[in-house]
């Protein structure tokens, strides 16, 4: 199987990006970077800790909301955001292997 098709572009000056030619059709490369760069920063314990605290501060605000509403859906992404939350500060002290 041959690489995947990287085609440059003259313009990168003007901000033009690259992009990765896939079978879903094409896919920029320079956004491909930034989600890489910001997946293995999340690894770390600052990332895992970061990302922590924001989702459980997500968790809670919904949980206001639902409690405030009664709506079902709000209840649904505060649970859904605090396990993510718990699941994150849980890593810092326990890491994922392999």
């Amino acid at each position: 199987m041959s690489s995947p098709r990287h085609y440059q572009s003259g313009l990168r000056a003007f901000g033009v990006p690259s992009f990765r030619a896939t079978r879903g059709g094409l896919e920029s490369l320079d956004n491909m970077t930034t989600v890489h760069t910001i997946d293995k920063w999340h690894q770390t314990r600052t990332g895992h800790l970061i990302f922590g605290l924001v989702e459980l501060l997500i968790a809670y605000g919904f949980a206001s909301w639902a409690i405030d509403s009664g709506s079902l859906w709000q209840y649904a992404l505060a649970i859904i955001f605090l396990v993510g939350g718990v699941r994150n500060l849980i890593r810092i002290f326990h890491p994922k292997h392999g």
